[in-house]
């Protein structure tokens, strides 16, 4: 291969790279939203990560991953759904394995200071307002 090709190749799979993380969590697209009560938060609707699993569910980490990465992505998901909708913690992991499972967009309040956990998930809707539950 050439190296004018392999220029070309590489410019063309760093494109895609850009293209495709515009779908993911971005700090600066969401709708912040200050409370005296809590952290500064956003709501979204986003697509749980496949790799977000809990302890007792079976999963085999990829190349990269970690039992603790995978799980503590599961927690993040997990707590941001709690919050949301309101729920327990349990109702809030059921509701998380659905998501994930069906790979549909669920409610999600991320606190500003965690968004960093949120880097991985895919963003269906940055919503612009306080969500009643």
């Amino acid at each position: 291969m050439s190296t004018a090709t392999y220029k070309a190749e590489k410019r063309w799979m760093v494109q895609l790279d850009i293209i495709e993380s515009l779908h993911y969590f971005n700090i600066m697209n969401a709708y912040w939203i200050t409370n005296q009560n809590e952290p500064e938060y956003c709501y979204v609707r986003a697509f749980v990560p496949f790799n977000a699993h809990a302890p007792f569910e079976s999963y085999s980490p990829r190349k990269g991953e970690t039992k603790e990465l995978v799980f503590h992505t599961w927690a993040c998901h997990r707590d941001a759904i709690m919050r949301a909708k309101n729920i327990d913690i349990d109702e809030a992991a059921k509701e998380l394995s659905h998501a994930r499972d069906q790979e549909k967009a669920v409610l999600m309040k991320v606190y500003k200071e965690e968004a960093d956990e949120f880097a991985c998930t895919k963003v269906d809707e940055y919503l612009k307002v306080e969500v009643s539950t």
